[in-house]
């Protein structure tokens, strides 16, 4: 069942399925100055694909936990979406390729928002007798 809480984890799952299935040609070419890019030093050298990657399946885990989404249904379907988002990109007119780290690293970091929203949130209650917050007025 949709609910509000839900909306942010579709709407972040629609973004992912969007930026894996963008032509290469489309992403902003590297610069053709000296040193290294603005990016690139924000990122410590880390590979600016496995940050965005990162990012990206890290926030799916944590919203769909945010929005109640079991666990195990989360790591199925994230699992299913970073497969999914490889094998699109071996798609010849998008110009991308599949990459097996690029899969490595959306694995990891669904893992390590399974870690850090190991419940997700409780369910929010229907009113405060439901909380046990109001007695009821039948006593």
């Amino acid at each position: 069942m949709m609910t509000l809480r839900s909306v942010p984890a579709i709407l972040w799952t629609v973004l992912i399925v969007l930026i894996c299935v963008i032509p290469a040609s489309w992403f902003l070419s590297g610069g053709e100055g000296d040193g290294p890019s603005l990016l690139d030093r924000l990122l410590l050298g880390l590979p600016p694909d496995k940050v965005i990657h990162f990012v990206l399946f890290a926030g799916f885990g944590v919203l769909w936990r945010l929005a109640g989404a079991p666990g195990l249904a989360t790591l199925l379907g994230g699992v299913a979406l970073a497969v999914l988002t490889e094998l699109i990109q071996t798609i010849p007119a998008l110009d991308r390729s599949a990459d097996l780290p690029d899969l490595l690293t959306d694995l990891a970091a669904l893992a390590v928002s399974l870690v850090l929203f190991p419940r997700g949130l409780a369910p929010v209650p229907r009113s405060a007798e439901a909380a046990g917050g109001l007695a009821s007025r039948d006593e």
